[in-house]
């Protein structure tokens, strides 16, 4: 089974009320009382469902990241009217996709800045604020050893509704 972003988010939804259920079990069953005092056992809610929220975030952009290289190598190598931009791109790397970086802070050599190339320049800023997802998700993937800026926090539904739209953009099917 593939996972899909809709599955994401429903799995998103039943584990984050699944989790306020459980917490209000647990505050109201006296024998657990003898093990966390209420506010560790919130406490401890708070940071499982802050967890959850971090997890989610990082599979919708994990899920998007795959959908786009897959749709690049397609577009390259499948596409009579190949756009020369992923031509230019694909031939630098001699086609060894797996090779092509993803995203870069520092040049265009790569599949995101190739699309904000080749779409209209009314959606580079959908581009744009992907890039600033991307940041969170470099960050997630490398150990959360440093700290974000105010700007690059996201939210579940922030990062929900950049990676859609930017599917929609590339118009690659999100079924």
């Amino acid at each position: 089974m593939s996972v899909s972003l809709d599955f994401i988010w429903k799995y998103y939804e039943e584990s984050f009320a699944s989790l306020y259920a459980r917490e209000e079990y647990y505050l109201n069953f006296d024998g657990y009382k003898n093990t966390l005092s209420q506010p560790e056992l919130k406490d401890f809610f708070d940071h499982a469902r802050k967890e959850l929220e971090e997890l989610v975030k990082f599979d919708f952009l994990s899920v998007d990241e795959g959908l786009i290289k897959d749709d690049f190598r397609n577009r390259v190598l499948n596409n009579p009217d190949k756009n020369p931009e992923f031509v230019r791109l694909s031939n630098i790397f001699k086609n060894k996709f797996d090779k092509i970086p993803y995203s870069s802070k520092s040049g265009d050599l790569c599949i995101i800045k190739a699309w904000k190339n080749v779409i209209a320049p009314d959606d580079v800023v959908i581009i744009c604020n992907y890039e600033t997802a991307l940041e969170f998700r470099n960050w997630f993937a490398h150990g959360r050893n440093w700290d974000l800026s105010p700007t690059t926090i996201l939210s579940v539904m922030d990062v929900k509704h950049t990676v859609k739209n930017v599917l929609s953009i590339m118009n690659i099917s999100i079924s």
